[in-house]
């Protein structure tokens, strides 16, 4: 088959698997042997599985991880859904090539956030979600993906994430450019998709000026919880003293 130049590129953003190698498996604690070779009722297919993709083309098989455009290359390069095995798709990885298949997924990440940005940003316009000044964002806590660890008196212990992760869905639409205020505290999805929390009156104020609107949300940090990680803890800390 004659690939087009967008399956060309993603072949060189893909770990190249065209010989037996020796794959780690950390929950089970022991390496496999994995063999490359697949039937010919694969050649031409792809499949996916835990943000991976595998593809197999003229007897070599590729794999790569899941970014907006893998799946357009693909399809448009006259490739179809078949049923295979995609390694490195659940935790596991090539002895050989670890460092080259972390800067892969590394680089993934990172383009998936640019797009997950643009598209928030683009829906933000079409929704009258204007920015704010940089200078209130010095007021806030910004929820990683990793998640802010907290411990509760009565609930125990939790963990808070973004409201918006991953890829541009309904979900994250129902959420950019709103908030919602407890006990003085608040929570906001920001045009650009990413979650903060305020204290300062004044940056809610630039919220109501720039558009966004109140809606139902759990709000961090607003009913005396601990927070776990002591760099976050000192920092909302500060910012509680100043507000």
């Amino acid at each position: 088959m004659k690939t087009t130049l967008a399956v060309e590129e993603l072949k060189k953003r893909s770990f190249v698997i065209d010989h037996p190698m020796m794959i780690y498996w950390p929950q089970r604690h022991e390496q496999v042997i994995f063999k490359s070779e697949y039937d010919l009722d694969c050649e031409n297919g792809y499949d996916t599985n835990n943000g991976t993709v595998a593809f197999c083309t003229d007897g070599t098989l590729y794999v790569c991880p899941y970014v907006m455009g893998t799946m357009k290359a693909l399809l448009e390069g006259g490739f179809s859904r078949k049923s295979m095995y995609v390694p490195f798709s659940n935790g596991d990885y090539p002895v050989k090539g670890k460092e080259y298949w972390e800067q892969l997924k590394k680089e993934a990440d990172e383009e998936r956030e640019r797009e997950l940005i643009k598209d928030c940003e683009n829906f933000s316009d079409s929704h009258g979600f204007l920015p704010i000044d940089e200078k209130f964002f010095e007021s806030c806590i910004e929820i990683p993906e990793k998640g802010i660890a907290v411990r509760h008196w009565n609930w125990g212990e939790d963990t808070y994430y973004p409201q918006v992760q991953g890829y541009f869905d309904v979900w994250a639409a129902s959420k950019i450019g709103c908030y919602d205020i407890n006990n003085g505290t608040c929570i906001f999805v920001y045009r650009n998709g990413k979650t903060y929390v305020t204290r300062n009156y004044e940056t809610m104020k630039a919220l109501w000026a720039a558009g966004y609107v109140r809606k139902s949300f759990f709000v961090p940090f607003s009913n005396g919880e601990e927070i776990l990680d002591p760099e976050y803890a000192q920092k909302w800390a500060s910012l509680c003293q100043k507000n």
